[in-house]
């Protein structure tokens, strides 16, 4: 699988210069990466749920959510769960733009298909904010002319925003877990 330069993936990356909210929301959470990595580990793994859509990867995906407009997780499960990372949810509540939210955790041998989320009526930009990447670990997007596979590596602490609508898929073939806080974030507001 190729690896190239983000901006070589236009359009599938956001260019967050061109949005100032977007800028603002995601500079705000790699300022407060570190606090919000350390108050995820501090989540007893017996809270994480598997993600629902076992037919979407291979493996062993779990998600813990803080935020859902798609009612996928039920709102005593969210509430519960805000309580138990009140720092990381004041962040997010400076932001009316968030959507959805919460911590997905992709366990080692773990593939998730390619796809599109496209639940959303218009595309939102979906964020991921990287708390820890092993190595064989990584994303990849449907694009460029012609189009292929282009991987992008993930960084911790620096957030990664791109169009939900375009096919991509990730996987982690390390032996830890890839811990990553996603988004859904309007980008007209």
């Amino acid at each position: 699988m190729p690896s190239q330069n983000s901006e070589e993936v236009v359009p599938v990356l956001v260019d967050l210069k061109q949005s100032s909210h977007l800028e603002r929301f995601t500079r705000e959470l790699e300022l407060n990466w570190q606090l919000i990595h350390d108050e995820f580990f501090e989540i007893p793994g017996s809270l994480y749920m598997p993600w629902p859509w076992k037919f979407q990867y291979t493996g062993n995906w779990s998600v813990f959510g803080l935020f859902d407009r798609f009612g996928v997780t039920q709102n005593h499960v969210l509430e519960r769960n805000r309580a138990t990372c009140p720092m990381t949810v004041a962040i997010l509540h400076r932001f009316p733009m968030v959507a959805c939210a919460g911590f997905s955790i992709l366990y080692p041998g773990t593939i998730i298909k390619p796809h599109r989320d496209d639940l959303y009526a218009r595309p939102l930009v979906r964020c991921h904010l990287p708390l820890t990447v092993p190595e064989n670990c990584g994303i990849a997007f449907w694009a460029g002319d012609p189009p292929e596979w282009v991987e992008i590596r993930w960084a911790p602490g620096k957030c990664l925003a791109f169009n939900e609508h375009y096919e991509h898929k990730a996987w982690n073939l390390s032996k830890s877990p890839r811990v990553v806080l996603i988004t859904d974030v309007a980008d007209d507001v």
